[in-house]
């Protein structure tokens, strides 16, 4: 049998908080640091010109392209170190996040759309 020594007396003061509206033990994870970043919100127009200029592929070219532009200069001027241009990539992997859920969105807007279509052609 393997012995498993269990987590310090904070974590596990923090994982097992009891719940406002209840009173069972419930599970609370991190969070509440995130704030909006101005900086990586897609557009959704490029300029083809300086990315063309960078040699950003055509697979790269979406929304969030404007910001892969200075993440490559980036990792270029520090040969790839993992642990450089942090600000860079996360600023970069955020805009896809929130280029992703404008796409959700759009999808349940269509759904809705396409719903009262359907209702409206049965009646």
């Amino acid at each position: 049998a393997y012995y498993v020594r269990p987590p310090p007396l904070a974590i596990r003061r923090a994982l097992t908080q009891p719940n406002k509206q209840s009173d069972h033990q419930t599970t609370t994870m991190g969070g509440g640091h995130h704030h909006a970043n101005p900086e990586a919100s897609p557009r959704p127009t490029q300029d083809l010109q300086s990315l063309s200029d960078a040699k950003i592929p055509l697979a790269f070219r979406d929304t969030c392209a404007h910001l892969l532009v200075p993440l490559n200069k980036c990792r270029r001027t520090t040969w790839w170190s993992p642990s450089k241009c942090g600000h860079e990539r996360h600023t970069y992997e955020e805009c896809l996040w929130n280029s992703y859920l404008q796409r959700c969105e759009a999808k349940v807007q269509v759904d809705k759309v396409m719903a009262a279509k359907a209702r409206e052609a049965e009646d």
